[in-house]
């Protein structure tokens, strides 16, 4: 039975129940499948959908293998959704179910079993987690908190509106709160290769419908909701991927330090005493994609160094129109992630051809002495083990570099007797025609 049900601000019909420490949200739609069952009080449901390829007489090691599937791979669902259990599938034909495969789902806690198949055009009724309203289907999704202050703006990914924004906020400082679908409801295919990956993307990048704020009020408030996605986000939203929400940034993707925040708090970095700085433009997807396991992929994008100080991969060979840009010529998006094996699959399809026919290598192993120098040693120590494994890997010997040194035996004319580091400071003010008056 669903327990602690409330209003919540958006959608106004939706409501939000808890089982046990977790709290969840359901929505109606007008999507919603009606079934030939009718319950007096709201029933927890699982949806079990049968493939085309997959017999409709289904056995007890069939069942056995979708809860295993549950188990493994899915973090919205649990076991009190087993109450009651809807077998669908498109195939003509009626669904049938062995008498063990009764037993197992009755072992289960499963109090009433439906098959649904033989659906009409046009509807599917996909394998996740969903809530029995009267003879009213209602999809369920799990609710995360916010509680490291990673984003900006939460979306609420419906069937006929995935960028549809979401307004929940719960306790504990009044965080925002995170929708996310079953895993069960997504299986990767030809045409959805990125299908149920969560995805959150920065705040620089322009998503239809919504306002970027490039975490600044001013700006946020001066311009009107985004009539266009940028090219690389809508890349990953064609493929199928679940956009969470907008994550903050630097205000205008320039360095700040969390007591430099002005217009919104700086998210809390989860390593070490909680209380590091997270560093970089690209603070609110990496913070994000460090505090949370719920989520597979943090878009960031790379001025200088942003994304390249994190567990992530960067390059130019993403489309990056329909982005706020700090310098055109050095942006490029990149994704962050805690896993290399989903690295690969999502560079795949977010480089597509272009990484297949990119054929620069890697010529040289750069070290920065002047950079590692300024580095904590305990980092720098495990910085040049991972460079000796680079070289073994790639068979290459490092180029240890100081810029410094560089610079004074290879000055620019213009810069006189300055210093390095003094002349960066106001270099791109100088590329403008500009001139910094104190």
């Amino acid at each position: 039975m669903l327990t602690k049900v409330r209003s919540v601000v958006f959608p106004r019909q939706d409501r939000t129940f808890h089982i046990g420490c977790s709290e969840f949200l359901v929505h109606f739609s007008k999507q919603d499948v009606e079934l030939p069952v009718h319950k007096n009080e709201p029933a927890l449901v699982t949806v079990f959908e049968v493939p085309e390829t997959d017999p409709l007489h289904i056995s007890a090691e069939w069942v056995r293998s979708q809860m295993i599937r549950c188990r493994r791979e899915d973090d919205v669902h649990q076991a009190e959704f087993l109450e009651g259990v809807v077998f669908s599938s498109v195939s003509k034909g009626l669904i049938e179910l062995t008498q063990g495969a009764q037993e197992l789902l009755g072992e289960a806690g499963a109090k009433w079993v439906h098959c649904f198949s033989s659906r009409p055009a046009g509807v599917r009724l996909c394998s996740g987690t969903y809530t029995l309203m009267g003879n009213r289907l209602c999809e369920v999704w799990k609710l995360y908190k916010d509680s490291n202050g990673t984003l900006l703006t939460a979306l609420c990914p419906t069937q006929t509106n995935p960028l549809a924004q979401l307004y929940t906020y719960g306790g504990e400082g009044d965080c925002r709160l995170v929708a996310v679908s079953s895993r069960l409801r997504y299986r990767a295919s030809r045409s959805l290769p990125l299908a149920g990956v969560r995805v959150v993307v920065k705040d620089n990048f322009h998503i239809a419908g919504l306002k970027t704020s490039l975490c600044n009020r001013a700006y946020y408030e001066l311009y009107p909701p985004q009539e266009t996605t940028a090219e690389c986000i809508q890349t990953l939203i064609d493929a199928g991927a679940s956009i969470l929400g907008k994550a903050k940034l630097n205000s205008f993707g320039v360095w700040e330090e969390p007591t430099e925040y002005i217009d919104y708090q700086a998210p809390w970095n989860p390593r070490a005493d909680g209380y590091q700085s997270p560093g970089g433009s690209s603070t609110g997807s990496g913070a994000a994609i460090a505090a949370y396991d719920w989520l597979d992929i943090g878009i960031g994008s790379d001025s200088k160094t942003a994304p390249n100080l994190a567990t992530c991969f960067t390059a130019d060979l993403t489309d990056s129109g329909g982005k706020h840009h700090e310098t055109r010529m050095i942006d490029a998006p990149g994704f962050l992630g805690r896993d290399l094996g989903k690295f690969r699959e999502f560079a795949a399809v977010w480089y597509a051809d272009k990484l297949a026919t990119c054929d620069r290598k890697v010529s040289r192993i750069i070290w920065a002495t002047d950079y590692w120098e300024t580095i904590d040693p305990e980092q720098r120590t495990l910085a040049e083990r991972f460079a000796k494994d680079l070289e073994a890997f790639l068979g290459l010997d490092q180029t240890k570099v100081s810029f410094r040194d560089a610079w004074h035996s290879s000055r620019y004319t213009e810069s006189g007797n300055i210093s390095l580091e003094d002349y960066l400071k106001n270099v791109s003010l100088r590329r403008r025609g500009l001139t910094l008056v104190s």
